[in-house]
């Protein structure tokens, strides 16, 4: 577990594997780009993290409405911070939705 969260029943969404959580695109998609940097690799843009960096990194669930109990997708962001201050972009506020094997039907959100 490099940069899940702790697992608790505050930190878990009800949601397709193969969709949202695994495949191309899928939230592993992109927290396989914050886990190469966090890991000590620089990514496919050359970047790479030093000893005092660290990387802002947010999944939030999308709701049909205020009676939903099941998320219809996720939006990710994640932020690379520097130790000067300074911070840029490691993925922009993205969308995955929690259909069966991004097929956008099958959509498990209620």
């Amino acid at each position: 577990n490099v940069i899940g969260g702790r697992g608790n029943q505050y930190n878990l969404v009800p949601c397709w594997q193969v969709g949202m959580n695994t495949g191309t695109p899928s939230m592993r998609t992109y927290e396989a780009m914050a886990e190469k940097l966090v890991k000590g690799e620089a990514d496919d843009a050359g970047r790479s993290l030093g000893p005092d960096d660290a990387i802002f990194y947010q999944v939030t669930p999308v709701y049909k409405d205020e009676t939903s109990t099941i998320p219809v997708g996720v939006t990710m962001i994640a932020t690379i911070e520097r130790a000067n201050g300074l911070s840029e972009q490691l993925f922009p506020n993205v969308y995955v939705t929690n259909t069966l094997e991004n097929t956008g039907t099958l959509n498990l959100g209620n």
